[in-house]
């Protein structure tokens, strides 16, 4: 069954909508962005953690003709076991919408057998608007392990040093407390101890 999740960003709308998905990605997701009006701000920042061996596909759309609209989606990906991860991308900037703004960045971060395949897709008619994508992945290496093992750091405190490592640059849009941040990285440790 397929989930869909739908924002409606408003005219003069400013938000910034935090997501976090630790297990409970449906295996066909949807996200709909919904700009119904200009001079609008709209951050989506979404830290997933996935672990097993499924499946998980991940579409998410926008699209804008509203002038001075920005949209970001800043994505951090954690996949644990066998997960294979398909995140695609589809952002429209139609005529009309001069002086907006579109980026997409994703990060995703690989242990053990898990993949990932990231597909921005960004189409514009408005030659008075700007879009960005960057995409990052890149695998733990069993050599990287064994190094810092050697080094005497022990496997769940080198998870931890990765994990916080590459998930703090989205705390800020998170707004968590220092709490908070510790409570979700034990969530996350507990899901890589049933993956070892």
């Amino acid at each position: 069954m397929k989930k869909i999740i739908t924002f409606n960003i408003k005219k003069n709308q400013k938000s910034t909508v935090p997501f976090i998905w630790i297990n409970s990605l449906s295996k066909n997701s949807e996200v709909l962005i919904k700009i119904t009006g200009g001079n609008s701000s709209f951050i989506l920042p979404c830290l997933i953690v996935l672990s097993g061996n499924k499946t998980f596909n991940l579409k998410v759309v926008a699209e804008s003709k509203y002038p001075s609209s920005k949209t970001e989606l800043i994505f951090r990906i954690l996949l644990f076991g066998k997960v294979n991860f398909i995140l695609k991308c589809r952002f429209g900037l139609k005529k009309g919408a001069e002086n907006s703004f579109f980026k997409f960045g994703a990060k995703a971060l690989m242990f053990q057998d898990s993949s990932v395949e990231i597909s921005p897709y960004l189409e514009s008619e408005e030659r008075n608007s700007a879009a960005e994508h960057k995409v990052w992945t890149g695998k733990i290496t069993p050599e990287e392990m064994f190094y810092l093992q050697s080094r005497g750091i022990g496997e769940t405190e080198i998870f931890r040093l990765f994990i916080s490592g590459f998930v703090k640059e989205i705390f800020p849009c998170l707004n968590f407390s220092e709490k908070e941040k510790e409570l979700l990285s034990q969530k996350v440790l507990k899901i890589i101890s049933k993956n070892d």
